[in-house]
């Protein structure tokens, strides 16, 4: 009777193969971090930071406007504070770079955004986002 060896070539490779793709793929998915993706420009602190409030009345005819990425962030901690701006409508003026800060999405999970958004045919670009459950423009 042939006697065969726990270590032979094939279960050794095997092995080999398993460890790799546990620690290969731990180390490179831990080296990941969305705050490290260049935007050109420092990045400090987060954009609810910098805010200033937008003008309009929330109407279909006369909307809110969003104008620079203060009113942006103002409409973001709003909404993250729990005002919902149920059946208020937004028109952005203006493209919009959020390189200069953390971008914290437009509602969470407790406070989500029901107006209308009307991009009207700008940008926005240059978003970084800090890792979270909500990434995006608009988190919930």
């Amino acid at each position: 009777m042939k006697r065969r060896s726990f270590l032979s070539i094939h279960n050794l490779f095997y092995l080999l193969f398993i460890l790799v793709l546990i620690f290969g793929t731990t180390t490179l998915f831990n080296n990941i971090n969305t705050k490290d993706i260049p935007t050109g420009n420092a990045i400090s602190g987060e954009w609810t930071s910098y805010t200033s409030a937008f003008s309009g009345s929330g109407t279909e005819s006369r909307p809110y406007l969003i104008a620079s990425a203060g009113n942006l962030a103002y409409l973001a901690s709003q909404v993250n504070s729990g005002t919902t701006y149920s059946g208020s409508y937004f028109r952005q003026t203006a493209n919009i770079d959020l390189s200069a800060h953390y971008w914290v999405p437009i509602g969470n999970n407790s406070n989500d955004f029901q107006g209308t958004y009307d991009g009207d045919g700008h940008t926005i670009s240059n978003m970084t986002t800090i890792e979270g459950e909500y990434s995006g423009l608009f988190g919930y």
